[in-house]
């Protein structure tokens, strides 16, 4: 990865420490991941549909007889729910049709965290000062690094840095450039 693309982005005096790409691979696997689970869940969803649909018109034209009281609190019922499950497997499609988003640049510089999108535009950044804690989190193999803000609001989002090949390393440098954050030895 050239340098050559957060020099625009740097402030005079700043200098680059570490930097990052989302990876291909990790992007590809989290997609297939997705795909995967919005695919079982436009099945369920499919088949719950069906079953509803099915008792829906079984209710509305008896094989036996005529019109019951049941079948007309029945009737509504599995029309709404069929029509729920329909919705939600509509969703799971627009799921599955989703493209997934472009892989981010991070990098690490003696004051602050950047990220910038595809293009090289800076998406976010957070300030030194700004910096509250690091976590790693989401998938065992692959986690992301997540940097909580410091803000009294919960609502604020954390700079997240996803999709790359090494973020325990990526933490640990973190961690010893802005050295406050490092956690007291035991």
């Amino acid at each position: 990865m050239s340098e050559a693309i957060w020099t625009k982005h740097l402030e005079p005096g700043e200098r680059l420490v570490w930097q990052a790409g989302a990876s291909a691979r990790l992007l590809r696997a989290d997609a297939s991941r997705r795909r995967l689970a919005a695919g079982l869940m436009l099945l369920a969803s499919l088949g719950l549909a069906a079953a509803f649909g099915w008792k829906l018109y079984e209710s509305a034209f008896p094989d036996g007889g005529g019109f019951t009281m049941a079948a007309g609190f029945a009737i509504p019922l599995y029309f709404v729910l069929a029509l729920t499950f329909l919705a939600v497997a509509v969703g799971q499609v627009q799921r599955i049709a989703r493209k997934a988003p472009p892989p981010r640049q991070y990098a690490l510089t003696d004051h602050r965290l950047i990220a910038l999108d595809a293009a090289g535009k800076l998406v976010d950044q957070v300030d030194r000062q700004e910096i509250a804690g690091l976590i790693l989190g989401g998938r065992r193999a692959a986690p992301d690094l997540f940097v909580l803000r410091n803000h009294d609001d919960t609502n604020v989002r954390a700079f997240s840095i996803e999709h790359i090949d090494k973020p325990v390393e990526a933490k640990a440098i973190i961690e010893q450039t802005f050295s406050e954050l490092a956690e007291p030895a035991p």
